[in-house]
């Protein structure tokens, strides 16, 4: 009797290991896909603008479109096609731990409150926070800078579904010439939800330079290149998942007749 009661339960176990497994691997399946998010190559100035904490000087910080580029990413021959970056050039009244935010924005429309602008700038534009959507469950971001050998800090901020803002270090400046910065994105920041749709992808709010005390602030340069992101693009399917489609949703209830 014993050693029936032995088998059956070594069947039971077995069989609940072999459920968990299978739901254990069904999570911790994954299909990466690293993409250019941002390339800076079409207009930047369009979509990107840069804010300056106190003690900005006047007229600073500035951008500008410019013609260069990481050699590790387009190589020398300028002959081949024009690729840019995004140039900033900031300066500031004191030492300390003063910041320049490059936010992604768009100009404001009719629809927008006075209370939503961002920046204005001297030509009367009005700018609006436009936090860019990533695609699936982000797990890295890097960009390529170029500085010119300053003690400064470069993090980013991204928004989860909840709302929440998590600001990720990307690594300081103290180098000379183009350098590749990245982060990884800590599992513990929700990128999933019990409910169909299940992926909820973060929004890229902004990027922060930081100077530190000890360093010099005035009139310094720094150039930003090809944001890109290593993602997981995998999702479980079941029986209906068209109706997660947002085109198909946006078909269903748009209130359009045939």
């Amino acid at each position: 009797m014993k050693g029936k009661i032995l088998v059956g339960s070594t069947f039971i176990l077995l069989l609940l290991f072999l459920l968990n497994f299978t739901i254990f691997t069904d999570e911790r399946t994954v299909s990466y896909e690293s993409y250019i998010f941002e390339s800076f190559d079409e207009d930047p100035l369009s979509r990107w603008i840069v804010r300056g904490s106190d003690y900005t000087m006047p007229g600073f910080p500035k951008t500008a479109k410019v013609k260069v580029w990481p050699q590790a990413l387009h190589g020398k021959n300028r002959e081949d096609k024009d690729y840019f970056s995004l140039g900033i050039n900031g300066s500031f009244g004191r030492k300390g731990y003063n910041y320049i935010e490059i936010v992604p924005a768009r100009e404001a429309t009719n629809t927008d409150k006075e209370s939503d602008y961002i920046k204005i700038d001297a030509d009367g534009k009005k700018w609006v926070h436009n936090p860019l959507t990533l695609k699936g469950r982000a797990r890295s971001l890097d960009i390529w800078v170029w500085s010119a050998n300053y003690n400064y800090y470069l993090e980013v901020q991204f928004e989860d579904y909840l709302g929440i803002v998590h600001t990720l270090p990307l690594g300081e400046l103290l180098f000379s010439g183009w350098k590749n910065l990245n982060t990884e994105i800590p599992l513990s920041i929700p990128q999933a939800g019990p409910y169909i749709p299940k992926i909820k992808s973060l929004k890229l709010v902004k990027f922060i330079l930081w100077t530190t005390p000890t360093e010099m602030v005035s009139n310094f340069y720094f150039y930003l290149d090809q944001i890109k992101v290593l993602t997981d693009l995998f999702e479980s399917r079941y029986d209906g998942d068209e109706l997660e489609d947002p085109a198909v949703m946006e078909e269903i209830w748009s209130g359009k007749k045939e």
